[in-house]
């Protein structure tokens, strides 16, 4: 293929990408959220990464690939949705390789900036600030114990877990419930595939 070339994905009828060209682009997706130099691990929240920065990686996108659909709304939600999770994915796996909490927070920025070049010191520290905040180390420990738990007993997890989002939500602590979903997510996705031995 000539360098500069873009591959031709196709998407199913659920818009989503198959065959090894849609592979190419899930696994591209990955590699740019990874890239501090276009987009940052500090903020909180995807929907707070400024739309133009999320226009500015779709170009790049559409730079190495094209559709064979053609280009459409359905192809771009699916593909900006896409690198907001697998951001949200890079983050938790910061976390979980970084946070200790009888570390300080520049020993691990430290820790991991020299183990990582894709981390950005500067970025990375904001986001380690906020792993010592009481807020995060209420969820933290929660998410862990309630994602465990939906191993062990998923009926009773299950039936916690909505009296729980609902007691935040009617708090007006939307966005910790956000916060809260990303974790859990990621965390009995870890859980299973270690006590399972499986990936969700």
């Amino acid at each position: 293929m000539v360098s500069n070339e873009r591959i031709l994905v196709m998407f199913n009828k659920y818009g989503k990408p198959v065959g090894d060209e849609g592979k190419e682009l899930v696994q591209y997706l990955g590699t740019l959220v990874r890239m501090p130099e276009h987009v940052s691990i500090e903020y909180s929240d995807w929907r707070k990464v400024p739309m133009q920065q999320k226009e500015d990686m779709y170009s790049l996108v559409k730079s190495k690939f094209s559709f064979h659909q053609g280009e459409t709304s359905q192809i771009k939600k699916w593909i900006l949705y896409s690198m907001g999770k697998k951001w949200r994915t890079w983050k938790g796996i910061l976390k979980s390789r970084g946070y200790d909490a009888s570390l300080t927070i520049d020993e691990i920025v430290t820790q991991q900036t020299n183990s990582d070049d894709r981390v950005n010191a500067t970025q990375f520290k904001e986001l380690v600030k906020r792993w010592f905040t009481p807020e995060f180390q209420l969820w933290h420990v929660f998410t862990l114990k309630l994602a465990f738990l939906a191993q062990i007993w998923p009926a009773i997890a299950f039936l916690l877990w909505p009296m729980v989002a609902l007691l935040l939500w009617s708090r007006g602590l939307n966005q910790i419930l956000i916060s809260l979903v990303h974790e859990l997510d990621w965390k009995i996705r870890r859980v299973s595939k270690g006590v399972l031995g499986i990936e969700l």
